[in-house]
């Protein structure tokens, strides 16, 4: 554990972690206070996309791409936000994902081999937060316990907590 200014950062997976086995982060919060929780906004910001869910968790797409699937179908993605496709209005995903979510709750909290960060829903859809830089911080979700877990480059995790 690293202490910056008061935060404890864990790394995990091969290379940079400080403990003998890699954390089971989906079981310690932030992420593990997902379950349960429904989305209550998402926001396009100028650099990224804010999915913010009930109790306080938020979920930044900072470096990587989402999109909200069910089964084998795409439903919408990070990239259909402003385009028309032959419609009259412009896509606007940040809509889209809350109406398709409405009354679904998070049933499960997953982190790929790679660190994309997948969240399950109770009526089957999945939102998939994909690492999208091999250099860049890509995802970030914080808990309003003042914890913090996100993906760095290269598919690593880090936690850190207050």
């Amino acid at each position: 554990m690293n202490d910056r200014n008061g935060w404890k950062a864990d790394i995990a997976k091969s290379g940079g972690c400080p403990q003998a086995a890699p954390m089971q982060f989906d079981s310690i919060p932030p992420l593990s206070l997902l379950v349960g929780s429904q989305l209550i906004d998402v926001k396009r910001r100028e650099y990224d996309w804010a999915f913010l869910f009930a109790g306080g968790v938020s979920v930044v797409a900072e470096s990587s791409h989402w999109r909200l699937v069910d089964g084998a179908k795409v439903i919408i993605t990070d990239e259909d936000h402003g385009q028309l496709f032959g419609l009259k209005e412009p896509v606007d995903a940040a809509s889209v994902v809350p109406a398709e979510l409405s009354d679904a709750t998070v049933s499960r909290v997953e982190v790929s081999a790679v660190s994309d960060l997948l969240l399950s829903f109770s009526n089957g859809r999945t939102l998939q937060v994909i690492v999208g830089s091999a250099g860049y911080e890509n995802w970030h979700v914080y808990g309003p316990d003042n914890s913090h877990t996100f993906a760095i480059g290269g598919g690593e995790l880090c936690r850190e907590a207050r």
